[in-house]
């Protein structure tokens, strides 16, 4: 893979320059231990089933360019406001070597380093970049499915890494939802809405970003998760088998689930 732009969409982000490209790598994971409570007191609160996945640092070395040096210098403003002063976290993109598909990372540019002008003839400015992706995790293709009906939904996440699914529920009938819940047949993880969903109103329970709303409102007090998750539901790669159940059932109503694939 390549790292091959920085912003927020792929087609508007900003393609770093492929002259002379470098990517350099670095993998690091917690030293975390399964332990529970020994001698010294020390508790892992992790556990082996949930051994956390530590940030990612990459750097890239790339070399602009230009038919002069006037020609440089505009391009290496053009790079350092796309990157270093970019006030908040946005997306670093990887263009997969066969050319036809990409993934992102959340990130954020902590690093750039430029050198004086090149002895070459050529107008060449070498540039170090630094970004630091809290995650460690790659993003690639989203899933979205559609039921009308409560009961148990196969979910198929096509990743190598667990994703994070976001539900939506629409509340398509003519009297009130009192309960809405999801468990995870496979992971046991579980979460249950109590409140009142009225005709008409619409139920987010986003587990990616943690947003419980319902019309738009936060609605976390009717919220409950299970008792020691990690999260509040993911897909692990594979078959999911997910049981959604309603109070009152009948319907018509309508739920979507949304992820994006991680590798």
């Amino acid at each position: 893979m390549i790292i091959d732009r920085f912003g927020d969409t792929y087609e508007d982000a900003y393609p770093l320059p492929p002259a002379n490209f470098t990517d350099d790598w670095a993998f690091t994971r917690p030293p975390v231990t399964a332990r529970v409570g020994n001698m010294n007191g020390a508790v892992d609160f992790y556990g082996t089933e949930a051994y956390p996945l530590g940030p990612l640092v990459i750097r890239k070395k790339v070399t602009i360019t230009g038919s002069s040096w006037l020609d440089v210098d505009t391009q290496l403003d053009d790079l350092i406001y796309a990157t270093i002063l970019r006030e908040f976290e946005s997306k670093l993109w990887g263009l997969q070597r066969d050319g036809t598909s990409t993934v992102w990372a959340y990130a954020k540019c902590t690093r750039l380093e430029f050198g004086d002008k090149s002895p070459n003839i050529e107008t060449l400015l070498d540039v170090s970049l630094e970004f630091f992706c809290r995650e460690g995790i790659w993003y690639g293709e989203g899933g979205t499915v559609d039921y009308e009906t409560a009961g148990t939904k196969t979910l198929t996440n096509g990743g190598a890494g667990e994703a994070q699914v976001g539900f939506t529920f629409y509340n398509n009938s003519a009297g009130d939802i009192t309960v809405v819940s999801a468990q995870h047949l496979g992971t046991g993880f579980d979460w249950t809405f109590n409140g009142v969903i009225p005709s008409g109103s619409i139920l987010v329970v986003d587990s990616a970003n943690q947003v419980c709303t319902l019309d738009g409102a936060a609605a976390y007090s009717g919220l409950t998760i299970g008792a020691g998750q990690t999260s509040w539901m993911t897909l692990t790669p594979g078959s999911n088998q997910i049981t959604i159940a309603v109070t009152p059932g009948t319907g018509p109503f309508l739920y979507e689930f949304a992820w994006t694939e991680t590798g």
